[in-house]
């Protein structure tokens, strides 16, 4: 009696497992796109970090630093009109993070221009910071920098 009822209990457990196993693989093939997707939108899209100056002609320069903790873009003294950029691609954990140290005469701004988990959200490629007098505005436009242009910190 006792080896009847540990089959019966053997065969409902091996049913069972069956069961999970089944639905675990089809939970598995059917994210297999996305997660493949999305691991090669972090590994193969570039990013693109613009810094712009948009300051008054005859006014100092803008005094750019900016750095990631592997990669230091350097200082860039920028007059009215000039900017530079750099690109990248997030590292697969999301944890890429770039800033900035703003300087123009006395004013003075640490803000952070990349983060890798903006990128989840977003899917944007192209950041454009354009500093002018009130502070500085972002565009994620690949074109047009200034085509729209939000305020996102004063100085």
């Amino acid at each position: 009696m006792m080896k009847m009822h540990t089959n019966l209990f053997m065969s409902s457990w091996n049913s069972r497992m069956a069961s999970t196993s089944f639905t675990g693989m089809l939970f598995i093939f059917l994210l297999s796109p996305y997660i493949i997707l999305e691991t090669n939108a972090r590994m193969y899209g570039k990013h693109t970090v613009n810094i712009i100056s948009e300051l008054p002609e005859n006014s100092s320069h803008l005094i750019a630093e900016c750095k990631s903790k592997n990669d230091d873009i350097g200082k860039h003294e920028l007059s009215p009109g000039q900017s530079f950029s750099w690109r990248f691609r997030t590292n697969i954990w999301s944890s890429t993070l770039f800033y900035c140290y703003f300087w123009w005469g006395a004013k003075y701004k640490a803000m952070d221009v990349f983060d890798g988990t903006w990128d989840s959200t977003s899917y944007y490629h192209m950041y454009s910071y354009v500093l002018n007098v009130d502070g500085v505005y972002l565009s994620n436009e690949e074109k047009n920098h200034t085509a729209s242009l939000g305020l996102v910190s004063l100085w």
